[in-house]
């Protein structure tokens, strides 16, 4: 696999699945006791605040739909 590669994953990305993985990786930042993994909690945290902006991948779905209904996405034919 090349270096960057991501695999698909089976459930979307959520605000309580990259919680779950702050959580996980803040124990792992504490036991380890150095500032190896900083970046990556940064990056979390970022992504945490980007995911509950936009939502759940459903709450996406519903503005796109009440945005079409009400004109605001025009349908190409």
């Amino acid at each position: 696999m090349r270096l960057g590669t991501r695999l698909p994953s089976p459930e979307p990305i959520t605000p309580e699945r990259i919680e779950r993985a702050l959580v996980l990786l803040a124990s792992i930042v504490v036991q380890d006791g150095t500032e190896a993994y900083m970046p990556i909690l940064e990056r979390l945290e970022a992504e945490l605040i980007e995911a509950r902006r936009i939502g759940t991948p459903r709450q996406r779905a519903e503005r796109m739909l009440k945005d079409y209904n009400s004109g605001w996405i025009q349908a190409r034919s």
